[in-house]
């Protein structure tokens, strides 16, 4: 009997050991991840338009009365005829700094320094486009320190708003940014928050983001910026989970550690880009 109840002791220990150790591993490996920034740049200071933004400006697209060009280091919208027309150009995805692959843009955080000489309500800005349908919100920069902001919504554009901010520069560039907080999108100039409007965060795997501009004037878009964050793992014990109903211990079986995640669902994108009248 003796020696039975030290074997039977011997196997308890043995697997508390194990469990105790699997566990080191796993949180060793957690603790051995980071969260690396990542960035896009487009200063439009190359030598060919066409591969700037990763060709995603459509140059010879028919988009009355709107014509695109760079000029001066700067991408151009210019329309000198219909007071009441937009016009945006989607971005969908980017190649990051210090990668080889194209990523999906989705909510990316996003920030761009725009220019606006309109004539009459006009502007230049960013567009978060929330739904496959279209829909979208639009938050552009005008001249003399003014901003707007306009909602499609089942094919219907309306001025959903119009102000003045003591953060928006009167005359040259403003930067602009936008990001998603809680079931708000946010609008920032020059690094001060001008306003928010109601999204669903539910849906923002289906967010597209581009540079768009509204009015009769030329409006001018400059260093493009998309942030991101990847999260890099080291080398390490591959970790499986035991299936229920077994003991739950976790046993290294490799020279890798991954995290499973679930695929992500194919999406089709709205048009690449569009314009309007309000």
């Amino acid at each position: 009997m003796p020696g039975w109840k030290s074997a039977f002791l011997a196997i308890v220990m043995m697997l508390v050991s194990g469990y105790v150790s699997a566990g080191i591993v796993w949180a060793q490996a957690i603790s051995d991840s980071s969260s690396e920034k990542l960035t896009y740049k487009e200063d439009f200071n190359g030598d060919d338009p066409e591969l700037m933004l990763g060709g995603q400006i459509e140059f010879d697209q028919t988009d009355r009365p709107w014509v695109k060009k760079v000029e001066k280091g700067r991408l151009v919208f210019v329309n000198d005829a219909n007071p009441r027309a937009t016009h945006y150009d989607i971005i969908n995805w980017a190649r990051f700094e210090g990668t080889n692959s194209l990523t999906r843009l989705y909510g990316r955080a996003m920030a761009v320094t725009v220019i606006s000489n309109n004539s009459g309500k006009g502007g230049a800005g960013i567009a978060v486009l929330t739904s496959k349908r279209g829909d979208y919100w639009l938050f552009a920069v005008a001249s003399k320190g003014k901003y707007h902001v306009l909602r499609k919504e089942r094919g219907r554009l309306t001025l959903a708003y119009s102000g003045e901010h003591a953060a928006l520069k009167k005359r040259g560039p403003n930067r602009i940014s936008y990001r998603v907080l809680g079931n708000e999108l946010v609008f920032r100039g020059n690094g001060i928050e001008i306003t928010r409007v109601p999204f669903d965060r539910l849906k923002s795997r289906e967010i597209q983001l581009a540079l768009a501009a509204f009015g009769r004037g030329t409006f001018e878009f400059d260093d493009v910026v998309f942030r991101g964050r990847k999260t890099n793992k080291t080398s390490g014990s591959k970790i499986k989970k035991i299936k229920p109903g077994k003991l739950k211990v976790l046993v290294p079986s490799g020279a890798k550690f991954e995290r499973l995640e679930k695929n992500d669902q194919k999406r089709s994108a709205s048009p690449s880009s569009g314009g309007t009248r309000f």
